[in-house]
């Protein structure tokens, strides 16, 4: 069982003028210091992006601590890439084994490089000065505050850490986004309080589990569904009553695994991972 676990700020950065970075929060669940490898490789057919990827990530090999996350900025360049869609794959890795061994630690980032469009001149807007003189003629204050003010906030969910703890409940998990008041949090079915700590922070307490597994996190804000995350709760080890370890442990305990549309979250998604909008469709435990 891989002890290492990590989320991503985004898995979709688009470019702007050939450059663009991401934020990859490892975290080492195992009981002893980890020295951890993120590495990023390509996905897809061969591409003319610089070591194929265009990725640069500053000191790539560090040791963390156990229980601890790590935060690594990745930083992408892609100048001179024809405009399209590049696949690269970021995966944590013990520095003392092969990243392959840990493929399925991994996400799949899309670059994004978009079309250059030309620069149009174009003529004078002599209608803003109409409308200019007609809010000076009228006193149009409140016309001046609709042309001005900001554009609503969209409200989202990026990213959360950790992404597993224990089942006697207690971890502090951190939202990170943007958020309205009140933001609900439901782990697996049960509702628990909210900090709001900002409008790009919530915080809130897992409330203890029966057993080990995977389980939903609903994150809605103002009424609206974020989405939903993969939490983890971690228990030791399941064996099969000989002391030897059990790779599948929904073989030995199906009870405690979580299903959507018959498949399994151990089987079909990583913890840790954020899942698009699923409101209005059933997860059963």
């Amino acid at each position: 069982m891989k002890k290492l676990s990590m989320t991503l700020s985004s898995q979709t950065v688009t470019l702007t003028g050939g450059k663009g970075t991401l934020t990859a929060s490892v975290t080492n669940a195992s009981a002893a210091p980890e020295r951890v490898v993120l590495g990023a490789f390509p996905v897809g057919p061969p591409n003319g992006l610089t070591g194929s990827t265009g990725a640069t990530i500053e000191e790539p090999l560090r040791t963390i601590d156990p229980g601890a996350t790590v935060q690594y900025e990745v930083a992408f360049n892609t100048t001179g890439a024809l405009p399209g869609t590049y696949q690269v794959k970021l995966i944590p890795y013990s520095a003392d084994e092969a990243p392959e061994d840990y493929a399925e630690l991994g996400f799949v980032v899309q670059l994004v490089v978009p079309e250059v469009v030309p620069v149009v001149t174009k003529k004078f807007p002599w209608w803003i000065v109409a409308v200019a003189a007609a809010v000076v003629i009228l006193g149009g204050g409140a016309t001046a505050f609709l042309l001005t003010r900001p554009p609503a906030v969209v409200l989202s969910l990026t990213s959360f850490t950790p992404s597993q703890g224990g089942v006697e409940g207690g971890t502090t998990v951190t939202l990170t986004g943007q958020f309205a008041d009140p933001t609900v949090v439901t782990v697996g079915e049960t509702s628990v309080a909210t900090t709001l700590v900002s409008p790009t922070e919530v915080t809130f307490s897992t409330p203890p589990a029966a057993q080990a597994g995977q389980v939903p996190l609903v994150v809605e804000s103002d009424g609206k569904q974020l989405g939903v995350a993969i939490f983890e709760y971690v228990a030791p080890q399941a064996t099969d009553g000989g002391g030897v370890i059990v790779d599948n442990f929904c073989i030995v305990n199906p009870s405690a695994c979580v299903f959507f549309d018959q498949n399994q979250f151990t089987e079909k998604f990583d913890t840790g991972q954020i899942l698009p909008n699923l409101q209005g469709m059933n997860i059963n435990q």
